[in-house]
């Protein structure tokens, strides 16, 4: 026995619809009359037909769920069929029922009917607790002090000068911006500040 084709599935569904007989049924598609007459009672019965074509199937499980959104929410199908929520929504937009479907109880927040929660006012001693320690909060580069503590200003360090001495070591001398000496007298002082630590050391 050849197997039913795709096309001869659609048009078998199709004529089914219409006034034909089983016979003239089966002579337009080319199948036996007990073919036809198989379909028409897994039609009747809402038995799936294994032959249907994938577009078919897709109609008539649409137009299935889209009967059950009357009586079920959009999560209640879902788990029906094990599906995902959002597919099967995609599936139904548009459908003539769309506007009779059941909607879940559920409401935003806010929305009519549900009152927006208004927060409890907190206690007086709290309410200052809270407004003394807002007003100690430390900005960055604040110190906390202790009991006790004082502030001194932070002293400044002097502008320097270097002055090299021109010995076999490469020494550099630094001696304030506003030294009145000479760099000359300055190179002489540290001479004479170095012999004399010599000598005390040779003594």
């Amino acid at each position: 026995m050849a197997r039913v084709t795709k096309e001869q599935t659609d048009l078998i569904v199709k004529l089914l619809s219409t006034n034909k007989t089983f016979a003239d049924i089966a002579r337009e598609t080319k199948v036996s009359p007990m073919t036809v007459a198989r379909y028409a009672e897994k039609i009747s019965k809402g038995m799936p037909l294994k032959d249907l074509s994938r577009q078919t199937k897709r109609l008539q499980f649409i137009e299935q769920i889209a009967k059950e959104r009357l009586t079920l929410t959009r999560l209640e199908l879902a788990k029906k069929y094990g599906k995902d929520p959002s597919y099967l929504s995609k599936l139904l937009i548009g459908h003539p029922l769309e506007k009779d479907f059941k909607q879940s109880g559920y409401r935003k927040r806010g929305s009519a009917g549900v009152p927006k929660a208004t927060p409890k006012p907190l206690p007086k001693d709290k309410e200052k607790k809270d407004k003394e320690q807002s007003l100690e909060v430390m900005k960055k580069g604040h110190v906390k002090l202790q009991k006790g503590e004082k502030i001194f200003e932070t002293k400044q360090p002097n502008a320097m000068r270097s002055v090299p001495m021109y010995d076999n070591k490469n020494t550099i001398k630094f001696v304030e911006l506003d030294d009145p000496r000479s760099n000359e007298e300055i190179r002489t002082a540290w001479k004479e500040e170095q012999e004399k630590k010599l000598r005390s050391l040779a003594s």
